[in-house]
């Protein structure tokens, strides 16, 4: 990746955002100030603890976060004639049924999520076309898959399970192996609605976890791979 502001070269998609925002050539720069807290011991606090967003992101991104903060707290006053402060719980729990209900419309309409704590990566795979990944870890395998000419796709094939309430709600794993018939997760960390997920797929998956990612990103075979992964119903080998 490359700075668009000092052309300088770095690694990867997420530490060039990063670097822009503090380039010495960008126009609307935020000043790069050491953390007092940087290089304590676990436990101490943490190095964003009483800064505002102004200081963490800048002034344009403060503004997106405080709209969109907004824009959430009066959606519930329209929906419900309050703020969730003062909801009673059935109030809350019938808004959130509501807005479940809502989201897997979209869903069944086409509609792909841009949240998540992941960071959003546009690539253009030679295999699977103009794509969007969560995270680094995604994009590592994506770039992998590629380079090792895996006929594989970003998948959007949604999967109905029975999430921890006892609620319908619908699994996408992250990748699909078209030759294999194998459909890949990358998980950093196990949930118990990873779980949940997981527990009623009838389909063949594997799930790459920190270990397998480093595998993937020394370019190991991608056999070798996926006979140190996590299976979820193994029906046949890959």
């Amino acid at each position: 990746m490359e700075c668009i502001f000092c052309k300088r070269t770095i690694n990867n998609k997420g530490s060039t955002v990063a670097h822009q925002r503090v380039c010495k050539l960008n126009p609307d720069r935020i000043k790069y100030v050491r953390s007092s807290l940087a290089g304590r011991k676990k436990g101490c606090a943490a190095w964003n603890k009483g800064r505002s967003n102004i200081e963490i992101y800048g002034e344009h991104k403060a503004a997106q976060i405080k709209e969109k903060s907004s824009n959430s707290i009066q959606l519930v006053v329209n929906t419900t004639g309050s703020s969730w402060s003062k909801m009673s719980a059935k109030q809350q729990t019938e808004f959130k049924e509501k807005h479940r209900l809502a989201i897997n419309k979209k869903y069944e309409q086409g509609w792909l999520p841009k949240a998540g704590r992941c960071q959003k990566i546009n690539y253009h795979s030679l295999m699977a076309g103009y794509i969007t990944v969560d995270g680094t870890w995604e994009y590592e395998l994506a770039v992998y898959l590629d380079e090792n000419q895996i006929n594989w796709r970003r998948n959007k094939e949604r999967f109905p399970y029975i999430n921890e309430q006892d609620k319908q709600s619908f699994y996408t794993p992250d990748f699909y192996i078209v030759d294999h018939d194998l459909y890949i997760e990358v998980k950093g960390y196990e949930t118990e609605k990873d779980r949940c997920k997981w527990k009623g797929f009838t389909k063949k998956l594997a799930v790459l976890k920190a270990e397998e990612v480093k595998m993937v990103k020394q370019k190991i075979p991608f056999e070798t791979v996926l006979t140190k992964c996590k299976w979820i119903n193994k029906s046949s080998e890959a």
